[in-house]
C-alpha cells in the first residue's frame, strides 16, 4: 500500500484531534505500567470513537511569530480560547470564546480583544442560531439566523465515516510499518493522571530529521535514484529552516476515548527569501465528555432581543453531494 506511513499518522491525528471527548469514568488517582502496544491502542481508540453523539470541548491556543520579506516585517502574537458543548440528536450547541491579538507592521500596531457567545437549538427541523460579539468592554447585541438542522447531523456522520476509514487503514499496517511510526509517536511506559482520569500517554516529536525519515519511508519509490532525488529536494528546502514540533496525546485507559491533546511548534529560518520566526505556536484541547451532554437551552431574553440577520450559515455547512466518493486511503 502506497504511503502507508503517512496515512497512519493522518489517521492517528484524525482520531486524536477530531474524535470527540473523554469519558465520564470515575475519578482515579493511580497510575500503572502500560501493557498494551501502540498498534493495539490505536485500534481500540478507533473503535471507541467511531460513534459520536455529543461533544464537550475546551480549546486553547497561543501564537507569537514574525515574518520578514524585502526588509518589511510583520509580527503577530495573540491567544484564543473556546469552550463548547454540542449534541447530535435534535442538534443544539452552546459556545463561548475569546481572542486577544496584537499585529505590528511598518511601525504600526493594531491590537484588540474580542469575546463571543453563540447558542442554538432545533425547532421543526430548523437550527436557530444566536450570536453576540463583544469588543473589549463594549457589549454587542444578539443576532439570529436559521439553517437546516440536518447540516449539523451530517457533520457528525462525516466524522464517524472518517474514523471508520481510519480504523480500516490501521488493519492494513504491517508490524514493520508500526516500527516506523514509533520513531515519531511513542507510547509511554507508565500511565498518567490527566483531567482526573488514568490515561495512556503518547508523545510526538517531529523535526528536520524525522521529516526526512518520513519522506524516505512513506513512498513506494520506483528506484533508489528517485528516492535520493526526493531526499535531496527536501534537504534543500530544510537547509535554512529549523522546526520542532512536540505533542502529547492522552487516552482514557478504561474507555480508550481521547482526554487531552497538546501540541507545541517552533520554526525559524528562511524560505524563498522570506525569513520566518515562529517563537510560539501552542494548541491544547481537553475533551470533557462524549455522551450525556446537557444544555440549558437558549435563554428567553436572548430569543426576545436577537435581531434577525443573514449570517450566511449555509456557506459554512454546504449541502453534501451524495455522489461524492469518500476519501480513498489507497489512491491518495
Amino acid at each position: 500500500m502506497k504511503k502507508k506511513f503517512a496515512y497512519l499518522l493522518v489517521a492517528a491525528l484524525s482520531v486524536s484531534l477530531l474524535a470527540g471527548c473523554g469519558s465520564k469514568s470515575s475519578e482515579t488517582k493511580k497510575t500503572s505500567k502500560v501493557e498494551i502496544e501502540l498498534a493495539e491502542l490505536f485500534e481500540n481508540v478507533a473503535d471507541a470513537t467511531s460513534d459520536i453523539e455529543d461533544l464537550q470541548l475546551d480549546i486553547k491556543g497561543e501564537a507569537d511569530a514574525t515574518v520578514k520579506v524585502d526588509g518589511q516585517s510583520l509580527s503577530a502574537k495573540g491567544s484564543v480560547s473556546l469552550t463548547g458543548k454540542a449534541v447530535k440528536e435534535e442538534p443544539a450547541f452552546d459556545l463561548s470564546g475569546a481572542v486577544d491579538y496584537s499585529v505590528t507592521t511598518s511601525g504600526t500596531t493594531l491590537s484588540g480583544k474580542y469575546s463571543a457567545n453563540a447558542c442554538g437549538e432545533t425547532e421543526d427541523g430548523e437550527l436557530n442560531v444566536y450570536v453576540n460579539v463583544n469588543k473589549g468592554d463594549e457589549k454587542g447585541n444578539w443576532v439570529t439566523d436559521s439553517m437546516d438542522a440536518s447540516y449539523i447531523t451530517d457533520v457528525f456522520d462525516d466524522l464517524e465515516e472518517i474514523l471508520e476509514e481510519s480504523k480500516d487503514a490501521f488493519n492494513e499496517i504491517t508490524e514493520e510499518d508500526w516500527k516506523k511510526v514509533e520513531s515519531i509517536l511513542k507510547l509511554e511506559d507508565m500511565t498518567k493522571i490527566v483531567n482526573k482520569k488514568e490515561c495512556y500517554v503518547i508523545t510526538m516529536e517531529i523535526n528536520n530529521d524525522s521529516i526526512m525519515e518520513l519522506i524516505r519511508t512513506s513512498e513506494d519509490y520506483v528506484d533508489e535514484e528517485e528516492m535520493e532525488d526526493a531526499l535531496q529536494e527536501a534537504e534543500e528546502a530544510f537547509q535554512q529552516l529549523n522546526l520542532d514540533c512536540r505533542g502529547q496525546i492522552c487516552y482514557d485507559k478504561d474507555t480508550f476515548l481521547p482526554v487531552q491533546t497538546k501540541i507545541s511548534f517552533t520554526m525559524n529560518g528562511e524560505v524563498d527569501d522570506t525569513e520566518v520566526d515562529i517563537k510560539t505556536l501552542v494548541f491544547e484541547m481537553n475533551m470533557l465528555a462524549n455522551d450525556g451532554v446537557k444544555l440549558s437551552g437558549v435563554p428567553d431574553n436572548v430569543k426576545e432581543e436577537a435581531e434577525e440577520v443573514d449570517l450566511d450559515l449555509d456557506d459554512y455547512f454546504p449541502e453534501s453531494d451524495d455522489e461524492t466518493d469518500s476519501y480513498d486511503w489507497e489512491e491518495n
